[in-house]
């Protein structure tokens, strides 16, 4: 039986299948973050706190420029790129600037479901995969690893009767994100949270 995706294996943040060109797909992340806060002792009760705090993409890309001794313009973002197969920073003018070395993935094989017509080209194809985020923060002292349920995408349309282009759209979720690390402080930190990866779609 034929298959809309030749490897058969697509990763999360699926690459498009016919597409000969790199892809740079917009990444978003919502996190929570608790921190070992504090203890102390009144006399008659000892009493250990931590504190909860929300950290988001922006924030992500702001540890990033610490790390990097950098400043993204206004207007960059984080992205997956399926060409380098990791993290990349892109500005306003398209420059890209590579960050896997400080914050990396790791995809696990998975399963999939998929579903191809013979007869007209058009197809689908849903991933499942374990993905892990890690970061490692040489100047600001941040570091996690946290892994989730990565769920991807891609649809192929039929091939366009007068034109024979074909579309491609892909995007893809991770759910259930969850580890552990080491705050900037020192402290040690429990990390929960989602991402996504902008749905995308090409006509070739």
């Amino acid at each position: 039986m034929n298959k809309i995706i030749t490897s058969m294996l697509a990763i999360a943040f699926l690459a498009v299948a016919l597409s000969t060109q790199a892809q740079t797909n917009k990444v978003t992340f919502t996190l929570k973050v608790i921190e070992q806060y504090t203890n102390y002792d009144t006399g008659t009760l000892s009493v250990t706190k931590v504190a909860s705090r929300s950290i988001n993409t922006q924030n992500l890309m702001g540890a990033l420029e610490d790390d990097f001794s950098t400043t993204f313009p206004t207007g960059s973002y984080l992205a997956y790129d399926n060409g380098l197969g990791g993290l990349v920073v892109i500005d306003p003018a398209h420059n890209k600037t590579d960050v896997s070395s400080v914050f990396s993935i790791n995809i696990n094989d998975g399963v999939y479901a998929s579903s191809y017509s013979d007869s007209t080209g058009a197809g689908s194809e849903t991933d499942y995969n374990v993905i892990t985020f890690s970061y490692e923060g040489p100047v600001t002292g941040l570091e996690f690893s946290i892994s989730g349920l990565a769920t991807s995408t891609f649809t192929q349309s039929a091939p366009n009767s007068s034109t024979g282009a074909v579309t491609t759209s892909q995007g893809s979720a991770v759910t259930s994100l969850v580890g552990t690390g080491t705050a900037p402080n020192g402290d040690p930190i429990v990390i929960t949270g989602t991402a996504a990866e902008a749905k995308t779609s090409i006509t070739q």
